[in-house]
């Protein structure tokens, strides 16, 4: 079990943690664990520009009702969407956030990944932690920019992540979810784990941080690659 544990994922956008980090968020969950999702830019961008405040309002609602499917709490620290390295503050805003949660585990996208706001969260949480955290970085999507090197079971916990990302109606959920299945699908046949249908791909940074592995393996079948 993990309940004493509290997890924060930092995602760029609203519904970053779900798409990459939901099966795994909702296994802590599952065993106690508090997790939190902490949501850097307000996805106001999302639908092309100009940024759209009505759109950034439906989105902080979207990001809470898919976070109540993982059981997870939300913080929106609300920087303008596709502009993160440009906001001052950011670095202070997520310094703030460690110090008030003190996480148990921390998780966020790769320093390599696609988006430019996913990179940028990446070394704005990578600045202010130290070598005693553990810490976690998400696979990029299909792993573009970075492979794993660790694959997590989410197989119990996919449906509660297809249901939080449906949540997201203006990001079109439902042709994303399809995509995401695949995905998971592909890194489940990489785990070659009997009933294993769902896995998701993660990087564990290079020992200059606590190893979080351990954690892992309390709430999920783990294969290291």
């Amino acid at each position: 079990m993990a309940n004493s544990l509290h997890i924060v994922c930092f995602g760029a956008h609203p519904d970053d943690c779900e798409i990459f980090a939901g099966g795994l968020m909702r296994a802590f969950v599952t065993n106690g664990a508090r997790v939190t999702f902490v949501i850097a830019t307000d996805g106001a961008l999302s639908n092309g520009p100009p940024a759209d405040p009505a759109l950034a309002a439906t989105r902080r609602e979207e990001a809470k009702a898919a976070a109540a499917h993982i059981g997870a709490a939300v913080e929106m620290l609300g920087f303008p969407d596709g502009g993160l390295s440009l906001q001052p503050g950011a670095i202070e805003a997520v310094d703030d956030a460690l110090l008030r949660y003190r996480p148990d585990l921390v998780v966020t996208h790769h320093e390599r990944d696609y988006h430019r706001d996913h990179r940028e969260i990446s070394r704005l949480v990578r600045s202010r932690i130290g070598p005693v955290q553990r810490f976690l970085t998400m696979e990029p999507l299909y792993g573009v920019g970075a492979l794993p090197d660790t694959l997590v079971d989410i197989t119990p916990h996919a449906a509660a992540k297809r249901a939080a990302i449906l949540e997201h109606r203006t990001q079109d959920g439902e042709a994303i979810v399809p995509q995401v299945a695949t995905w998971n699908a592909f890194r489940a046949i990489q785990m070659a784990r009997r009933g294993v249908e769902q896995a998701e791909g993660y990087v564990i940074p290079p020992d200059i941080y606590a190893d979080p592995s351990g954690l892992l393996a309390k709430v999920a079948r783990v294969r290291r690659l």
